[in-house]
């Protein structure tokens, strides 16, 4: 109880303390998880910061020790870590393949529409393939007048 009253009172001493006694068995739980140092600095200062939080909101008694409560509790943010972790890297797998797939359906799209284009194309007298050209490559009317023999336009 000492130990909760100097966290949420800001004593220097016992917070102190509190890592001196505590900080390490939460850093080998989390290396032993494939966690980092940073990790667990994290994670002991997360969950220091969230009892006071809910002390302040609402007192409480803590019924075991104080080290226990804060091992259970740092358990508890690293597993939710965890699981956020995974649940972004899902997310961020999921939509690389969707934009992956939508680029290679836009790729698909693109070569279909060409080879519509080219079929087409052969279709047309060679006077309406060059009249195309010519208009694709921004030819002036004047030049295409000429260039194909057409008589003016008035």
């Amino acid at each position: 109880m000492e130990e909760l009253q100097g966290l949420v009172n800001g004593d220097a001493d016992i917070v102190k303390g509190i890592y001196n006694e505590h900080f390490y068995k939460i850093k080998n739980l989390i290396q032993k998880q494939g966690g980092s140092i940073s990790d667990a600095e994290d994670i002991f200062q997360n969950a220091l910061e969230a009892t006071i939080t809910r002390y302040v909101k609402k007192p409480f008694v803590i019924e075991i020790s104080f080290g226990a409560y804060l091992y259970k509790t740092c358990t508890y943010m690293w597993y939710r870590h965890q699981k956020d972790k995974k649940r972004d890297n899902e997310v961020r797998n999921t939509l690389a393949t969707t934009h992956s797939t939508e680029d290679n359906q836009i790729q698909d799209s693109e070569m279909e529409l060409e080879l519509i284009l080219t079929r087409t194309m052969k279709m047309l007298s060679s006077l309406c393939q060059q009249l195309i050209q010519m208009l694709k490559s921004g030819e002036s009317t004047e030049r295409i007048l000429e260039a194909l023999d057409f008589p003016r336009a008035n």
